[in-house]
């Protein structure tokens, strides 16, 4: 039996929260080159000048080329976290991994535990072979990305923080130093604190 599915923190009913206040939104100044200065984040817990230009970024570039696009609402919730850090993660995964990791993600619930069944997973993903599903779990546990218990002839199956995974990942996967500093660049964008990767032989 899968996971119901959830409609997000304020449950099926009830009026929309209130959205918290953003305080007042500063006016763009343009330089004489015609680029935007971009405002300094300010107070505790502030992302860096660079987060908030990113944002800024996006903004326009929403509105100058995807003002018609109608995209997700987060407020109406029916929706998973897919922590950024995973980013720097993907040449883990081969792209039937990634499928498999992220539709057990989507059926898990605020505790990050489900209990999809594997003929769901493959009805879902019009995956026939079922061995070969069980073969992709395992390795998804194997790296330390998802963790599996049976009980009473169920099988739940938890997701992890890849944070810790990556920090306890197999001698088999050898992370290079490039691809150690872009998941730590991720982290301290996202306010996260970075790993100590330990050095490994040349």
């Amino acid at each position: 039996m899968a996971h119901p599915f959830k409609v997000g923190p304020r449950g099926p009913k009830g009026p929309r929260p209130p959205r918290p206040p953003t305080g007042p939104v500063e006016e763009e100044k343009s330089d004489a080159d015609g680029s935007s200065a971009e405002p300094e984040a300010k107070g505790k817990g502030a992302r860096k000048r660079k987060g908030n230009g990113a944002r800024s970024r996006e903004a326009r570039a929403r509105e100058n080329h995807f003002g018609k696009v109608q995209v997700f609402d987060t407020d109406d919730g029916g929706f998973v976290p897919l922590p950024m850090v995973l980013r720097a993660c993907l040449w883990l995964f081969k792209p039937t991994e990634w499928m498999v990791l992220t539709a057990v993600m989507m059926h898990a619930g605020p505790k990050f535990v489900t209990w999809v069944s594997l003929p769901e997973i493959c009805h879902e993903m019009d995956y026939r072979n079922k061995g070969k599903l069980r073969t992709i779990l395992n390795r998804l546990v194997s790296l330390g990305f998802l963790a599996h218990a049976e009980s009473g002839g169920v099988e739940y199956w938890c997701v992890v923080d890849p944070v810790s995974a990556i920090k306890g990942l197999p001698s088999t996967e050898v992370v290079s130093p490039a691809r150690r500093q872009l998941i730590n660049d991720v982290l301290e964008m996202v306010g996260r604190p970075t790993i100590a990767f330990e050095e490994t032989p040349e």
